[in-house]
């Protein structure tokens, strides 16, 4: 599946590289937002097939590929809170 190979070819550039920007992640995860799209929208033009059912197993859960966005906004996230809940942590016995 292509969606497959667009996440691969995702994980292998987040992988090499420091994190990206916001900007840069959105460039980053186009392709396989394009491919998930694709995949959803087949299932539509396609709700009279008797493998509606099928089709609509695959395309409600290959957007399960966007973990990569959501870990990527809870790392960005999760970089700045450490330090905040430290700060607050030592105000309290302060």
């Amino acid at each position: 599946m292509l969606v497959c190979r667009a996440q691969l070819d995702f994980l292998r550039i987040a992988s090499s590289r420091a994190k990206p920007s916001d900007a840069e992640l959105g460039q980053l995860l186009t392709p396989t937002s394009q491919k998930i799209q694709s995949i959803q929208d087949y299932r539509e033009k396609n709700r009279a097939s008797p493998l509606f059912n099928h089709l609509s197993a695959v395309s409600e859960s290959i957007s399960a590929l966007g973990w990569v966005a959501v870990v990527s906004l809870l790392s960005i996230r999760s970089t700045l809170r450490p330090l905040s809940r430290m700060e607050k942590s030592i105000r309290k016995v302060s």
